[in-house]
């Protein structure tokens, strides 16, 4: 487990955070901070959701990790580690800037905000979740940030880290 934590450092270092004009590049109109929806963070459900103060539910757009036990839900591989990591992300953040996608769905089926997660440095944890291998990118819809999640996606499976260990 060690090895896999060192290399996902090393590769979180080398791809580094994106940056207002690797956004504007994507044709992405809504852009960290001028665009963001500042909320205040309850907690951490799981590896791609979180609940926020005002008891609305965000969902990860673009991502989906592995599942943790639930009562609707069977444990999979790396669902704990992908649950744990978020957890560590915003570990004494109290507030998160959510950004809708201009090109996919606003909610989900189970009338969940889809949006883009970050904090106040302007890290976008989708992006990083996929970079360290514990979230595969969702390839059936369309989203704004979908070619570089799919990019961040081949350099951690070629690098077999998290789910692609398997």
């Amino acid at each position: 487990m060690k090895k896999y934590i060192l290399l996902s450092v090393l590769l979180l270092t080398a791809c580094s955070t994106e940056t207002v004009e690797e956004i504007k590049s994507l044709n992405h109109v809504g852009v960290f901070p001028n665009d963001c929806d500042w909320q205040d963070l309850d907690r951490v459900i799981d590896g791609d959701t979180i609940k926020l103060k005002n008891k609305e539910t965000v969902r990860y757009i673009g991502i989906d990790t592995p599942e943790v036990k639930g009562p609707y839900t069977e444990q999979e591989d790396f669902g704990m580690e992908a649950s744990a990591q978020m957890k560590k992300f915003l570990k004494n953040i109290e507030k998160v800037c959510l950004i809708t996608d201009l090109v996919g769905n606003k909610y989900d089926k189970y009338e969940r905000r889809l949006s883009y997660v970050y904090d106040k440095s302007g890290k976008n944890f989708n992006a990083e979740m996929v970079k360290l291998g514990l979230a595969k990118v969702y390839r059936k819809f369309d989203f704004d940030h979908k070619q570089k999640f799919l990019e961040y996606e081949q350099v951690a499976r070629s690098h077999a880290l998290g789910v692609w260990t398997q």
